[in-house]
């Protein structure tokens, strides 16, 4: 494919890297390739050679001259949302305006599509050619607020707030086992994607109400990493009731919803709350477990 083409630099991609605008507006080239095409001025800034890490200035003009081979992929399923799956999802959204959506997913549907995920948020949003932008996730057995933005400017102020753990996030769960610290702070370690590096993770939690078989708990993350709060606590060997992955196998949903999100948006405060799920409500019941009113 040859592509011969002059972009100009909107308030879209102000402060995007230029690899990264490549990946969206051009193809999902191997990062080796980028760096090949901009060393070999394929695609320059301003005429100008630069590097994979420039951060694009709004009004930059880029230039492309590019001849490129596509290579055939294997067919892979895509999914389609029904009328029901989209009804079904708008149901849950608490509020939105015309930066960002604050949605209340249900358990049992994942954030996005994966290779091993169909049903998923934002194919669904997205269903009438809309666009919109993942700031932080969800797994999919984890049920509670999820924040997605509009467009790119708030998609980049929010994951920048979320990188510097300025949104709050809250979380309910049920342990098994009755967990003996009344409140406290929980600091382990878990390696990244490559296993090359610990990453710090940090939970604050505090106790609402226990029995000798379960514990119902608030928490509070500080860091965001991948599957951490069910890790900590497996860790603990108080895993989370309903977890297949970090606990035992049982016939019950994941009980872990996330109830706050607390985050500074256009110079104000925007806190916003989630009802707790039926099904964890029904199991509090049965097990004499108590919400104390005073934290909802």
């Amino acid at each position: 494919m040859i592509i011969k083409n002059d972009y100009l630099v909107l308030k879209d991609f102000e402060n995007t890297r230029i690899d990264k605008w490549i990946k969206l507006k051009i193809n999902k080239f191997p990062q080796s390739y980028i760096e090949k095409i901009l060393r070999k001025k394929k695609i320059t800034v301003n005429k100008k050679k630069v590097l994979a890490s420039y951060n694009l200035k709004l009004n930059d003009k880029i230039y492309v001259r590019l001849n490129y081979k596509l290579s055939k992929k294997k067919d892979k399923f895509k999914y389609v949302p029904t009328k029901k799956d989209i009804k079904d999802l708008y149901k849950d959204i608490l509020y939105q305006n015309e930066d960002y959506i604050v949605l209340s997913k249900p358990s049992g549907i994942a954030v996005q599509s994966g290779t091993k995920t169909g049903k998923n948020v934002i194919d669904i949003l997205n269903y009438k050619n809309n666009k919109f932008f993942i700031v932080h996730r969800l797994d999919k057995d984890t049920s509670g607020l999820l924040l997605i933005a509009k467009n790119r400017y708030t998609a980049r102020y929010l994951s920048e707030q979320f990188s510097l753990r300025q949104i709050k996030k809250k979380y309910l769960a049920i342990l098994k086992g009755e967990f003996k610290e009344k409140s406290g702070k929980i600091v382990s370690k878990f390696q990244n994607k490559n296993k090359n590096k610990n990453l710090i993770s940090i939970s604050d939690f505090k106790i609402l109400s226990r029995n000798k078989f379960y514990t119902l708990i608030d928490i509070n993350l500080i860091t965001g990493r991948k599957h951490q709060i069910r890790k900590q606590f497996k860790d603990l060997n108080y895993p989370i009731l309903g977890d297949k992955i970090y606990g035992k196998k049982e016939n019950l949903r994941l009980m872990l919803h996330s109830y706050v999100i607390e985050f500074n948006f256009r110079n104000k405060k925007m806190i916003y709350k989630s009802d707790i799920p039926e099904y964890f409500i029904n199991f509090l019941k049965k097990t004499n477990l108590e919400i104390p009113l005073r934290n909802f």
